[in-house]
C-alpha cells in the first residue's frame, strides 16, 4: 500500500468531515421537523384524547405519539453516533499529520528504516525534531553512516558507528536485537566483524 501524501490525507479527512457535518445538519433539521409535527399532533391529540376519554374512558394516549417519540429517539442516537465518528476522524487526522511530520524529520537523518526509528519516537512530543536528533546521536545503529564507501571510510571498514556486537564496553544485547530488527544486513556485518 503506497503512502498517501499529507495533502491527500488532509483532503480525504476534510471530505469525510464535511459529509459528517452535512448528515448532522440533515438529522437536526429532520428532528426539528419531527418536533414541530409532534408539537402540533400533541395539541390536536391532547384535545382529542380529552374528548375521547370522556366518551370512551380511554386510559392510553394515541399510538401516533409513541411512533413519533420512537423516531425522535432513533434520530437523536444517530446524531450522537455521527458526532462521535466526527471526533474520532479528527483524532485520526491529527495522528496521521503528526506521524507524517515525524517521518519527514526522520527521513532527513538518513535512517535504515523510517518505521523502525518511528517506534522510538513520541509523536505527541512538543520537541519532536530535537527528540529525533537526540535519538540519531544516541542510537546510531538505526541510521546509515555518513560516509559509507568513501575513500576515508571504505565499505568494508568498521568505522561506521559503535558496533554493539563487539566485546567490551560497547557490547549491548538490546541494541543488537534492535539492529537485527531494523537493519538485518548491517547487524550481520557487525556480528561478522565482532567474531573476526
Amino acid at each position: 500500500m503506497s503512502e498517501l501524501t499529507q495533502e491527500q490525507l488532509q483532503e480525504a479527512l476534510e471530505k469525510q468531515k464535511a459529509e459528517f457535518e452535512a448528515k448532522i445538519l440533515e438529522q437536526q433539521a429532520h428532528i426539528k421537523a419531527l418536533n414541530e409535527e409532534n408539537k402540533n399532533k400533541r395539541l390536536d391529540s391532547k384535545q382529542l384524547t380529552e374528548g375521547l376519554k370522556e366518551i370512551f374512558k380511554l386510559e392510553e394516549p394515541p399510538k401516533d405519539l409513541d411512533i413519533v417519540r420512537e423516531e425522535i429517539s432513533k434520530q437523536s442516537q444517530t446524531i450522537e453516533e455521527l458526532i462521535k465518528k466526527l471526533a474520532q476522524a479528527e483524532t485520526e487526522k491529527q495522528i496521521i499529520a503528526k506521524t507524517q511530520a515525524a517521518k519527514e524529520i526522520i527521513s532527513k537523518l538518513n535512517p535504515h528504516k523510517v518505521d523502525a526509528v518511528l517506534k522510538f519516537v513520541d509523536i505527541n512530543s512538543e520537541t519532536l525534531e530535537d527528540d529525533i536528533k537526540k535519538l540519531a546521536e544516541t542510537e546510531k545503529y538505526l541510521f546509515k553512516p555518513a560516509n559509507v564507501g568513501g575513500s576515508s571510510n571504505p565499505a568494508g571498514g568498521s568505522n561506521f558507528s559503535i558496533n554493539p556486537f563487539k566485546k567490551g564496553e560497547h557490547y549491548n544485547l538490546t541494541q543488537q536485537a534492535l539492529l537485527r530488527q531494523s537493519n538485518p544486513e548491517l547487524a550481520l556485518k557487525y556480528e561478522r566483524e565482532a567474531n573476526n
